[in-house]
């Protein structure tokens, strides 16, 4: 084999450049923009591309080949600690694509209003398509392996229970009975209507409080815990409890609350207060023969007994005239006993 020598000429310069310039045999040069190897022969440049160079991009960004040299971009990075590929910026098309005929898959096209899509040739799903949480254009969604399939249009049936939790799809005809908002309900293996309905414009549940008494029915373990509504001598609203001792009355037909305590207190929480209104005012037991204690005592009637002399002992010191006056040993304001007999009565702790 026969050799052609000729003398090295070794340079340097941009890959445009190089091309433009070189005109020798056997001339050899490097491309700054490209860090390829370029020689000269018989008139024809030869590229001889090189596996190493310098990482393109910042301090995590993924390489890619961009025009023949390293590339990267901060919007695909890899945290090596973590173990994150991450895709950021504001990409108008599909920023992750996956094709495997007929298999595909789409993650987040801005451009489709779609976070994710997935296609196995027949079936399609979109995952959060600004309109839809999920959408689905055929076959079944599978759950514990129960598949549930779904009709061509919204009209063809409704989406029914069977009694045992399975939901199935009724045909044409087996749709919603009764009137327009009728809550729908198993009426011994058949749908039906008629008892309360959904206002689906304001969120209303109504009962019709006259079928029932009362209207609804709150139980635990098959003990009645609250009740809503009802005929008369049924409350408005009742709540007891699991132990039926103590309850709450309102609205039945004597007194807007009624609380029945058996022989616990009512509770009210440290530094909790009563507000009572300055106009009319408040009465703590409407008639004389309601009974109250305080601070333990024995609840009584109220005081109507006069002329008591007994438990008198007579002190040795100033006589006491009838307007003699007393502090308590307790602020500033002074009393007579014509006052404080006077208080008692007109807050009714004694009968006037």
């Amino acid at each position: 084999m026969s050799a052609l020598v000729v003398p090295l000429c070794v340079g340097y310069g941009t890959a445009a450049n190089i091309a433009a310039g070189m005109t020798r045999e056997g001339e050899i040069a490097f491309g700054d923009d490209t860090h390829a190897i370029y020689v000269y022969r018989s008139g024809t440049v030869y590229t001889f591309a090189g596996g190493g160079g310098s990482p393109g991009g910042s301090d995590t960004n993924v390489q890619y080949n961009d025009s023949g040299a390293f590339g990267g971009d901060g919007n695909l990075t890899w945290d090596k600690t973590a173990q994150q590929l991450a895709l950021t910026g504001g990409a108008s098309s599909a920023t992750i694509t996956v094709t495997a005929s007929p298999l595909a898959a789409t993650i987040v096209y801005p451009g489709g209003g779609y976070a994710g899509r997935f296609d196995d040739g027949t079936n399609t799903a979109w995952l959060c398509d600004g309109t839809y949480a999920l959408r689905v254009n055929s076959g079944a969604i599978e759950i514990n392996s129960l598949a549930y399939a779904f009709p061509a249009t919204q009209a063809v049936g409704v989406l029914t229970n069977d009694g045992s939790g399975n939901l199935t799809w009724s045909a044409t005809g087996v749709g919603a009975v009764g009137s327009s908002g009728d809550i729908q309900w198993n009426n011994a293996g058949a749908l039906a209507g008629g008892g309360p309905t959904w206002n689906s414009t304001n969120g209303t549940l109504t009962v019709n409080a006259a079928l029932s008494e009362p209207a609804i029915l709150a139980q635990n373990g098959g003990t009645t815990v609250a009740t809503l509504g009802g005929l008369t001598g049924y409350p408005a609203a009742k709540f007891n409890d699991i132990a039926g001792s103590n309850s709450i009355q309102f609205c039945d037909g004597t007194s807007i609350i009624k609380i029945t305590a058996g022989s616990q207190p009512i509770g009210l929480g440290d530094g909790t207060n009563i507000e009572l209104g300055t106009g009319t005012g408040t009465q703590i037991g409407i008639n004389n023969l309601q009974m109250i204690g305080f601070w333990g005592v024995v609840p009584v009637t109220q005081y109507t007994t006069t002329g008591t002399t007994t438990g008198f002992s007579a002190g040795s010191g100033t006589a006491v005239l009838d307007d003699s006056t007393f502090t308590g040993g307790v602020g500033g304001s002074a009393y007579t006993l014509g006052d404080v007999f006077a208080a008692l009565k007109r807050c009714g702790i004694m009968a006037a």
